[in-house]
């Protein structure tokens, strides 16, 4: 289907029955992708328990490029005007990659549009310094969800850089190791990954 968004023809699927009990689950895919090639199955699978609506961004996908330039910012605008087209208020994100720094830019400037969100692979975020951090944290380590989600950012950096998701928590690399929360292991020297 298509949604006529911000002068977008914005393709969408809508998977699953609604359930007036649970809000739908969004896919946001990642760059240089789409629907089936960065979620393959999965749709099908989380349809079979709630509404899953998988979208397509500007030039990605079924959705077509126009004359405008991409950021992160307009996607996170487009997929905001498409779930206000579709009447909904609230919903669940699932981010990869691309779509992960969607959901991160739905979460910090419209929270109350995000009940939950899951974030695969995030490659940006804003700058560490308009984030802010719960106390417990590290000064000035940026937080959005202070019980599961602490990000460090690596010295010298301005928070644009991919992390890691880890036990519950995000973390960085720091001086070449790893800065990992409740967890004293280290990468082997071959690793490229945390082990954390």
């Amino acid at each position: 289907m298509y949604a006529d968004v911000n002068g977008l023809k914005m393709f969408y699927e809508i998977r699953g029955t609604s359930d007036p009990a649970k809000v739908p689950l969004v896919l946001l895919h990642g760059a240089i992708s789409a629907t089936g090639t960065s979620f393959g199955p999965l749709p099908d699978l989380l349809a079979q328990t709630r509404q899953v609506i998988a979208v397509e961004q500007q030039g990605h996908g079924r959705t077509a490029d126009i004359d405008r330039p991409m950021s992160v910012q307009a996607m996170a605008d487009d997929t905001l005007a498409l779930l206000a087209n579709l009447g909904i208020g609230q919903a669940d994100l699932f981010g990869y990659s691309l779509g992960a720094g969607i959901a991160l830019n739905l979460i910090t400037n419209h929270p109350t549009v995000v009940r939950k969100a899951v974030l695969a692979s995030v490659t940006s975020i804003k700058p560490a310094s308009t984030l802010k951090c719960s106390a417990g944290q590290n000064p000035g380590s940026p937080s959005i969800r202070p019980d599961t989600t602490c990000r460090f950012p690596s010295s010298g950096n301005t928070g644009l850089w991919p992390p890691t998701r880890v036990t519950g928590r995000l973390c960085s690399p720091r001086s070449r190791r790893w800065n990992c929360p409740r967890s004293p292991r280290r990468p082997s020297p071959r690793s490229t990954s945390p082990s954390c």
